[in-house]
């Protein structure tokens, strides 16, 4: 999965696994003002890296709650 944002790199995912907490962590990014196409885990990664995870992508690992590699 790719996402772009105008004057941000794009971001690319490819990952095996399930993130259990992604309906939670989609409610918090929606309510910090992410815009969501799809209601897909894979989805919720990008952004949570987007978010908390532009600096040290273990800020938005740490978030996860799931299997996956």
């Amino acid at each position: 999965m790719t996402h772009r944002e105008e004057g941000r790199p794009a971001l690319v995912v490819v990952y095996t696994g399930e993130t259990y907490n992604y309906r939670e962590l989609l409610q918090r990014l929606a309510a910090l003002g992410h815009r969501f196409e799809t209601s897909s885990d894979t989805e919720v990664m990008l952004r949570a890296h987007r978010e908390w995870g532009h600096r040290d992508a273990r800020s938005a690992v740490s978030e996860l709650n799931g299997m996956f590699a």
